[in-house]
């Protein structure tokens, strides 16, 4: 009972389901996309991921020197459940005005480069809407960001 009560508390603010959201139509984000995205500081945004990979609902891994996060892939029967239900609800609430800022910043993004989900056959990154080439195509992990002091 506590999980569920745990689950639905984290599930209890706006900013946390429209990074749900985001998360369930796009896969994998880095922290720097939600603060553009989202429109909002770089505190509240580690805030919220925070207290969602807490929870057991988003995982994160490190890529160099950015965070990415996607929904936990095996959180366990109870928070599957409530993790598909959510995936159903938020699938045609995602705000007009995230899904609008998300197109104008994957324009400009520069700062960690191109977004990948893992999904190739072998454990590989495929890059997320690759520039030119087709959607799902394996390709090689990216190198890694130079470090800025």
């Amino acid at each position: 009972m506590r999980l569920l009560s745990q689950t639905f508390k984290a599930l209890s603010d706006e900013t946390r389901l429209e990074i749900l959201a985001l998360l369930f139509r796009h896969g994998e984000l880095c922290a720097c996309d939600f603060e553009a995205i989202l429109d909002t500081d770089q505190s509240t945004v580690s805030h919220q991921l925070r207290y969602l990979v807490a929870n057991g609902l988003v995982t994160s891994r490190r890529d160099g020197d950015w965070m990415r996060y996607r929904v936990a892939d095996h959180p366990g029967p109870e928070l599957q459940l409530v993790l598909d239900t959510a995936r159903t609800l938020l699938a045609d609430v995602l705000v007009a005005r995230a899904e609008s800022h998300y197109a104008r910043w994957m324009e400009r993004k520069a700062c960690c480069g191109p977004l990948y989900h893992i999904g190739g056959p072998d454990g590989s990154l495929i890059e997320a809407d690759p520039p030119g080439a087709p959607v799902g195509v394996p390709i090689p992990r990216p190198p890694r960001p130079p470090h800025f002091s």
